[in-house]
């Protein structure tokens, strides 16, 4: 990702020849398109390149929610060369399908002004690598391009439908409140074995359990019996 004359295609152009699937909206016209190709290449084992501006958060949103439903990696690769050079390589740009060398000066200050840095935490993405300099985006595209390009066809990728963003995004949060209700009743049955554990030995009237966090050792107050370390992670 990157404004306009950052080296953007440049850099899928050596990945698609690493033997990734470059996906280009100038090339195949809207994100929809783009959309079902990543869908596409994904179900047939294939890693992507998404070759794009995704210039800020809203359009990056799409490429790291797809990835996450489909279970794969987004790693975030953001071009930063200095204005003066994206603004001399798109003047010097001919035929480019949607933008003129007439248009470009304009275009890429304004890309330039509204673009916002990837926010790995916050975006979802599994990775962000960042260059400035072409000789710093070829050493980052030869340790993707070493990465495995192609990989079986996962089978439970073959009947999902890429419903788009929202959609996705529901799934995704009932997938995460699944998981905390597994953890809860896991916590619960966790803490039924030790209370039934403790009161088999008899603790005395008026007795109490405290749990510290996770992993922490039993502690007992208010009773005669004393359950050590030991025994609390032998119930883990």
């Amino acid at each position: 990702m990157g404004i306009p004359g950052s080296g953007k295609t440049r850099a899928a152009l050596a990945l698609e020849a690493a033997g990734f699937v470059r996906v280009n909206q100038d090339e195949l016209g809207n994100r929809k398109k783009c959309e079902a190709a990543v869908v596409a290449a994904l179900r047939r084992g294939r890693s992507v390149v998404v070759d794009r501006c995704n210039a800020d958060v809203a359009q990056r949103l799409t490429w790291a929610t797809l990835a996450n439903a489909a279970r794969v990696r987004a790693v975030a690769l953001e071009l930063t060369p200095p204005l003066e050079l994206c603004l001399e390589r798109a003047a010097a740009r001919e035929g480019h399908p949607t933008l003129s060398s007439e248009e470009a000066p304009g275009v890429v200050r304004k890309f330039a002004a509204d673009f916002v840095a990837v926010d790995r935490r916050r975006e979802g993405f599994s990775a962000v690598l960042r260059a400035s300099a072409d000789a710093d985006a070829d050493a980052v595209v030869v340790a993707l391009g070493d990465a495995p390009a192609d990989g079986p066809a996962r089978a439970d990728l073959e009947a999902w439908e890429w419903k788009g963003v929202e959609a996705a995004q529901g799934e995704i949060q009932l997938q995460q409140q699944q998981r905390q209700r597994e953890l809860r009743e896991k916590q619960l049955r966790r803490a039924a074995a030790l209370a039934a554990a403790v009161g088999s030995g008899g603790v005395g009237r008026g007795g109490a359990l405290w749990f510290g966090g996770r992993g922490a050792p039993l502690q007992m107050r208010g009773g005669p019996m004393q359950m050590q370390q030991q025994q609390w992670q032998q119930q883990q």
